[in-house]
């Protein structure tokens, strides 16, 4: 692996990009995916959640997620999309990587587990306990004991629920509309 050269100048310092990733995406393509990244935190400083757009156990987890956040904490973005191929480019992984939920911050990003404590930790009206769960799980229970259960349950995720035609897009009927962000906030980047 080798340390992104963006991620030292800012946003993910220190973030490992594979060279697998680098190499079968490009890494002029990476670069640019990263460079239009910046315009997804310009004006709205809120973290991302990426998430597999056409997974039915995931588009669950998301509605629940945006009953559970009110106040507008997160924003989200397919995985599948430009937006989530740029943030995930910015997060130092393959713009085609579908293999775990990502929450991109301005200068962070949180991957498999850590990016589910992360979100329990700030939903803010999350099941009671759960945040103070999540805390205690992310430091009593090892990273790669948490990342094994949730690598098992993103391998049957599919299995579990099934797979939906399309990616979620709001519409006009979805309250929760300006909480995705469009692939159309890329356009000039």
């Amino acid at each position: 692996t080798f340390v992104a050269p963006a991620a030292r100048r800012g946003a993910g310092a220190g973030r490992r990009v594979h060279w697998a990733s680098a190499a079968a995406t490009g890494v002029a393509e990476m670069r640019e995916l990263r460079r239009k990244s910046e315009v997804v935190f310009r004006a709205d400083k809120r973290p991302v959640i990426l998430f597999d757009g056409v997974c039915s156990f995931c588009n669950a987890n998301v509605n629940l997620a945006l009953d559970w956040d009110p106040e507008g904490v997160f924003r989200f973005a397919s995985l599948q999309s430009e937006v989530g191929r740029a943030l995930l480019a910015r997060a130092g992984r393959a713009p085609t990587d579908l293999s775990s939920i990502v929450v991109v911050e301005e200068r962070n990003a949180y991957l498999k587990s850590d990016a589910v404590l992360r979100i329990a930790r700030r939903l803010p009206q999350a099941l009671p306990g759960m945040n103070t769960g999540a805390a205690l799980a992310n430091f009593a229970v090892p990273k790669f004991l948490r990342d094994a259960a949730y690598d098992t349950v993103a391998t049957n995720r599919y299995r579990i629920m099934g797979k939906l035609d399309e990616c979620r897009v709001g519409d006009d009927r979805d309250q929760f509309e300006k909480r995705f962000i469009p692939d159309s906030i890329l356009d000039g980047a």
